[in-house]
Order: structure tokens, then sequence, then C-alpha cells
């Protein structure tokens, strides 16, 4: 009689299985640290992690994930995800792709989704919820949120503080942009965005004082002096100032 059971298999190989290389040992994910790009004289007041930057409104599949800071200059959001949806690229010399100065905040609005609350946070508030996102409205029309479903709450609630306080200063001076543009253009070789101050040229170059270039101050383009130098150093031959509109004043013939 023939047996039912099928044979058993006979062959073996021999063949070793391929060795591993390094990068499926090391196939597991690097944790890189992200680190802000900061100016000179800007601090880090306070930050937050595992942030998610919302990029479209009617789906999550672009957000972003990253780090969210506070500086005494600028928000900025930091992370390895390239942006989506984007064509052009630019770079900008003093803000990145996803900074947001502090000058150019308008409102700023907590939520919780769970407590269904919502809050405009002023300078000097209390948050007595911890938030799960945060809406900012800039002054050029920008609307950027983020969440923090996967950061910590405390956290949280620290970052969305000093982002109302130092938006908010009551004192102007106390702006970033004051002290920066002081160490920028304040120079001690008597220059003043990179031309002598006894070059001012005609129709009083020296207005602005004779205490030599330590006591210059960043043109404000009120003066005839301002705009003489401003036109010497860009080498537009083909304009001159004219100050018979001085003051605001309009011409009786107009």
């Amino acid at each position: 009689m023939f047996s039912l059971k099928p044979p058993k298999p006979t062959f073996r190989s021999y063949l070793l299985p391929p060795p591993q290389t390094d990068d499926k040992i090391n196939s597991e994910p690097k944790i890189k640290k992200l680190e802000p790009v900061l100016l000179p004289g800007e601090i880090v007041v306070n930050e937050v992690n595992f942030v998610r930057k919302c990029i479209a409104t009617d789906t999550s599949q672009y957000d972003l994930w990253g780090k969210l800071i506070c500086s005494n200059f600028k928000i900025s959001f930091i992370t390895d995800d390239p942006m989506p949806l984007q064509k052009f690229h630019y770079r900008n010399l003093l803000l990145g792709e996803h900074d947001v100065p502090l000058t150019c905040i308008e409102q700023i609005v907590t939520v919780n989704d769970h407590k269904r609350k919502q809050k405009v946070l002023g300078p000097n508030q209390k948050l007595k919820f911890n938030p799960t996102e945060l809406i900012i409205y800039c002054k050029d029309f920008r609307i950027v949120r983020f969440r923090f479903d996967e950061s910590g709450p405390e956290s949280a609630k620290k970052v969305c503080l000093a982002i109302a306080h130092y938006s908010q200063p009551t004192d102007l001076q106390l702006l970033f942009a004051f002290e920066y543009v002081g160490k920028k253009y304040h120079n001690s070789a008597n220059k003043i965005n990179g031309i002598p101050s006894g070059d001012g040229g005609g129709g009083g170059g020296g207005g602005n004082g004779a205490g030599g270039g330590s006591s210059q101050k960043t043109p404000l383009f009120e003066t005839y002096s301002d705009w003489d130098r401003e036109i010497k150093r860009t080498g537009a031959s083909g304009w001159r100032v004219c100050s018979i509109n001085e003051g605001y004043m309009m011409k009786s013939t107009y």
C-alpha cells in the first residue's frame, strides 16, 4: 500500500545568510538635537519640545513636528521636516523660514480642546488651563497655529506666557531691535551703515551732531543729510535730494 503522508524534505542548504552591514545594525533613528539660530545678544527665554505646527486647515497630513522656542527677539519653530507644498525658497538674513518676530505679533490666543476654553493672552495675564493649541495672529496677516498634543502641559503653558510677555513690552526701548541696531551700526570705526560719518555731503552732512561716528544713530531718513548719504552709499547717480517738501509741507502750486 502507498503511504498518504507527504515525504519529508531532504534538501539542505549550506549557504550562510548575508552579513549585516553597518546601516542595518545602526538602523535605529538618530535623534538630532534641534538648536535655534540666534543673533548676537539674543537669548532663549523658554522652549517646548514635541510641538506640531499646523500647515493646512482641513488636514493634518502636512503638519510639521519640532521644537518651539521664544527668545527676546522672535518665536522660532525648529524642525528637520521639509516644508510641504512649497515652490519658492527664500532666505532672510535675520529670520528663518518658521520665525516670527515678536514685534509682528498682533494677538495671542490659547485654546484647550478638552475644557472647550480659549483665552486671549496679554502681557501680565495668568493662564488657568493647560493649552492644547496656540494661535498667533500676525500683523502681516499670517495666522500661525501650534499644537501641544504630545508636549508637556506645563512647558506649553510657560512658552505661551513667555511669548505674551515679550511680544507686548511696557516700554518700547525694551525691544531687542533697539539693542541689536545699536551694536550693529554704532561701531568704533566712525561709520554709519558702512559710510564714514564725515562723508555726509552737501546739505549738512554733519548736521546730526559733532560727536563723531560713535554718537551717530541709525538714519531715520527724516533729514536732508540722511538721504544724501544714502544716495552716495548706493551710487544712485541719477537721483538728487530735494528739500522742497521738507517737514511734509506741500507746495502752494500743487
